[in-house]
């Protein structure tokens, strides 16, 4: 089988992946993290989707847990963390859900970004 090279391989994987700015901007993400969202009743945007915001969200829907990860995504950005792990409960699509959360930093263009990779 012969792919596409503008396919985006990550659009195969189970897992929710989304790359994310210095400025906490979601800059691109696949087809399992917009799925997930939707489930959740957010709106995937193409542009100026802020994954801190949705963090910060989070937490004013009794998602307490997701201080921890905005903890660790902020110390990431900032180069303190080279990468995070965390797990958090959350009211999700009206039930409670567990996630784990890896956020991992990179460079491209110049410009230091994060993967994050969700599990439920």
């Amino acid at each position: 089988m012969i792919l596409n090279v503008n396919l985006d391989l990550s659009d195969f994987l189970d897992a929710e992946i989304a790359v994310v700015d210095r400025a906490g901007t979601i800059v691109h993400f696949n087809r399992k993290w917009a799925e997930t969202a939707r489930i959740g009743l957010l709106s995937p945007k193409k542009s100026n989707w802020n994954y801190i915001a949705e963090c910060e969200a989070g937490v004013g829907r009794s998602c307490s847990e997701a201080t921890t990860i905005l903890v660790g995504l902020r110390a990431v950005l900032k180069g303190d963390l080279v990468s995070f792990v965390g797990n958090y409960g959350c009211p999700f699509n009206g039930l409670h859900h567990w996630f784990q959360v890896q956020i991992s930093a990179f460079e491209y263009d110049g410009e230091r970004q994060t993967c994050h990779t969700n599990a439920c």
